[in-house]
């Protein structure tokens, strides 16, 4: 499943979907048509684990045999505003070194174990959202990157074990640049959907590319 958070117009309230073709199936109104209400954030719809996702599923394909009875709670993509996928989160983590250098890249003693640091998800908008540069950032650049979402709590878990605690896959831009001493970082955006993990046929073979101007690279 392909799970999005949106809102309908620029104050409209925050919404859980799911994607149904080109179109964005309202999960909370959805199960309410038919009796089994469901969280209406998708946090808590992960929270509620397997069993809830499974009734999302349910709700998609119902939606993609027979739409009639859940049109009012169908969006065109057009008329909805992406928000992040999660916007409850407060931080993200975030790893260096475990990327194998690209054409161009100087190639770097490969380190076992990825640093990692912490970005501020405050500092993310939504897929397609307008993005303020702050003042006294120069050289621009991006950072397309990979996500994996944890679905449940996890501590001291086996590296064999990690994927079981996966919920699905988004994509994160982070617009770095050189910044004048003192300045907020630059914005970055995230989304617009999490991929749910039964979509994705092999997890260590997933590629990312970023589109600048018509030139591509990949992460």
């Amino acid at each position: 499943m392909r799970l999005v958070t949106y809102s309908v117009g620029p104050a409209g309230a925050v919404r859980v979907g799911v994607r149904v073709g080109h179109r964005v199936l309202d999960i909370e109104a959805a199960s309410r048509v038919k009796g089994e209400p469901l969280p209406s954030s998708l946090q808590a719809l992960l929270i509620a684990g397997r069993g809830a996702l499974s009734r999302v599923q349910a709700l998609a394909k119902a939606a993609t045999t027979d739409a009639r009875p859940l049109t009012q709670a169908m969006y065109e993509e057009r008329a909805i505003r992406f928000l992040p996928p999660i916007p409850e989160v407060k931080s993200i983590l975030g790893l260096e070194g475990n990327c194998r250098p690209q054409a161009g890249e100087p190639a770097g003693k490969a380190s076992p174990e990825p640093a990692d640091f912490e970005m501020t998800a405050s500092g993310f908008a939504g897929h397609d959202a307008k993005l303020a540069i702050p003042a006294g950032t120069s050289r621009h650049g991006f950072g397309a990157e990979l996500v994996y979402v944890v679905g449940r709590t996890a501590e001291n878990v086996e590296a064999d074990d990690a994927l079981d605690y996966v919920a699905g896959v988004t994509l994160l831009n982070r617009f770095g640049g050189r910044r004048a001493p003192g300045k907020a970082q630059a914005p970055g955006t995230i989304g617009p959907e999490i991929v749910t993990m039964d979509e994705i046929a092999d997890p260590a073979d997933l590629w990312v590319i970023a589109t600048v101007n018509g030139e591509s690279s990949c992460a």
